[in-house]
């Protein structure tokens, strides 16, 4: 059985995870920032364009790509689970 102790030490584990993955993200979109301003880049396939050549133009289109697939999965699942609920 789980007592209050227990609990806080699993919430402070996790606040302290959330916090290092946090700072990561942030020092990532940083130096991502960084890069296109150097580079004079407006999209993120400009950047990886320079830094990785044509694999990571492709890599990042097909990335966007299934990203939107996914999106667009993810809408018609809810609204076909919402469509059965209303009448017209």
């Amino acid at each position: 059985m789980l007592c209050a102790t227990q609990f806080l030490k699993v919430n402070l584990a996790h606040i302290f995870l959330f916090q290092i993955l946090l700072a990561w993200i942030v020092a990532a979109l940083v130096i991502l920032a960084h890069c296109a301003g150097e580079i004079k880049a407006t999209t993120l396939t400009d950047v990886l364009h320079t830094a990785c050549g044509k694999p990571g133009r492709v890599a990042c289109s097909l990335t966007t790509a299934l990203y939107c697939f996914g999106t667009c999965v993810t809408f018609l699942i809810i609204i076909g689970d919402q469509f059965d609920r209303g009448t017209f």
